[in-house]
């Protein structure tokens, strides 16, 4: 159930801290003044243990932690205004024992929690520095759970993708066991391949020396050519011209000589060139036949290997298993492509709750904003808690503006969870000016030489 409107009238404290005996009672804005170690903040301490058995800082606590130093028992009381019913609220220590007594009657926690609310809720309402210094994902599970409304769609969005996830890593599991498969499979096959005999291999050799004398036979027949040319534009030489080598005179005697051996040499260039084009026609002729047993070879040893992949029963069998292994592969790849699908879809609904939970939480705040995801570069969502005001980090803001941003964060809890607790402002001389809030205020001032005094408004 809990408390809508908590209003705390009275506190009593016996022998509790520094404490030996104090009785207050409290209005609408009540201000403590007091020098240090007067029992200002003790104020908050005593409350939070009447009503929880707790310190400020949600720990259970013990003999020694609140009571005076010399005794062996204490007793807060509490006299509280809950929804226009008025209940007397004792928690009281002896020796190692904890007694909790509501309206005179010795009670369990949870009877109390019933009529006040959770301990958690109290406490972040009560001590307004308390959520800011929360340990992060302590506080954003209490955002998720206590203040924001349906987070069991973004729960059940969540498990969806989870799930989604891990289907599709197992079909990744199973995709490399028949990658590997078929792998095996096609070396199978290949080996089985190279094993069929080979006839009348190619001689490569020979069509390579070939080539190489043809080569030389035509450069030879070029330079043949070149020289028949030469001769061929040369005039027969005539008494009294010089000789073209030495260039002199040439007598009659040496003109017909000179003019003999020209014819001579043409001779045998021209029967050289005969033989050479002979030689020629050879070689193609030669290469023509290499080449057409090349192709009947290469036709034969096809049809061998065909014909041993048709009719071999052990060949089939592995082209059989290949064909379903890649049926299998492709079946994988098309529902790991439809899962990844329905997470691509399940991760847009997602972002869209979370955008609409980061709007529901910031909505009633001015200057300060809380974050509760994080979006990765690949459109995953991160459970993530930050706090900014007037987009700074909480941690680099100074006092007064820690406090400003507290404050919002308290208003927001109280809108959210349409729940009103006191509030206790301890060590209020940062502040100079705070804004009316619509809820019991307890607060403490240090003031040299003062004893622990209550202003009451």
């Amino acid at each position: 159930m809990g408390a809508n409107y908590m209003r705390i009238l009275s506190i009593e404290l016996e022998k509790f801290k520094n404490h030996d005996y104090a009785h207050f009672q409290f209005g609408s804005y009540n201000h403590f003044f007091g020098d240090n170690y007067t029992g200002k903040s003790s104020i908050g301490d005593a409350i939070a243990f009447a009503l929880f058995g707790i310190n400020k800082y949600l720990q259970k606590i013990y003999n020694h932690d609140f009571v005076k130093i010399g005794q062996n028992k204490m007793s807060v009381t509490l006299v509280l205004e809950i929804n226009n019913k008025t209940w007397v609220i004792k928690r009281s220590i002896v020796h190692t024992r904890t007694k909790l007594e509501i309206n005179g009657i010795q009670s369990k926690q949870s009877n109390l929690s019933e009529i006040i609310g959770s301990e958690h809720t109290f406490m972040y309402c009560f001590f307004p520095d308390l959520f800011p210094e929360e340990e992060k994902k302590k506080a954003r599970s209490f955002l998720m759970e206590h203040i924001l409304k349906n987070t069991e769609v973004f729960t059940e969005l969540e498990s969806s993708i989870l799930g989604l996830n891990q289907q599709v890593k197992s079909l990744h599991q199973k995709t490399i066991y028949f990658q590997g498969q078929e792998k095996l499979l096609q070396r199978q096959m290949e080996h089985f391949i190279s094993t069929t005999p080979v006839k009348n291999p190619v001689h490569t050799e020979k069509m390579e020396k070939l080539k190489v004398e043809q080569g030389i036979l035509k450069s030879e027949k070029a330079n043949i050519l070149q020289q028949i040319h030469e001769i061929n534009q040369q005039k027969p030489l005539q008494f009294g011209e010089k000789c073209p080598t030495c260039q002199q005179r040439i007598f009659s005697n040496q003109i017909e000589l000179i003019n003999d051996n020209s014819k001579k040499t043409l001779i045998q260039l021209e029967e050289r060139l005969k033989e050479i084009e002979i030689e020629i026609q050879e070689n193609e002729t030669k290469k023509k036949s290499l080449q057409d047993q090349t192709e009947i070879f290469n036709s034969t040893q096809s049809n061998i290997e065909n014909h041993n992949q048709v009719t071999n029963p052990l060949y089939a069998q592995f082209e059989e298993e290949r064909s379903i292994v890649n049926n299998k592969l492709h079946s994988l790849e098309e529902e790991i492509q439809l899962l990844k699908l329905q997470i691509k879809e399940q991760r847009s609904k997602l972002g869209q709750t979370a955008t609409r939970y980061q709007s529901d939480i910031n909505a009633p705040l001015l200057h300060t904003e809380i974050i509760l995801f994080k979006q990765l570069k690949d459109g995953e969502l991160r459970p993530d808690f930050q706090i900014r005001y007037k987009y700074r980090p909480f941690r680099m803001l100074s006092t007064s503006e820690k406090l400003r941003c507290m404050l919002e964060i308290i208003h927001m809890f109280q809108e959210l969870l349409q729940t009103k607790y006191p509030l206790f402002l301890d060590n209020l001389e940062s502040m100079t000016h705070l804004e009316p809030l619509d809820t019991q205020i307890i607060t403490s001032t240090v003031k040299k030489g003062m004893a622990l005094t209550l202003h009451v408004k």
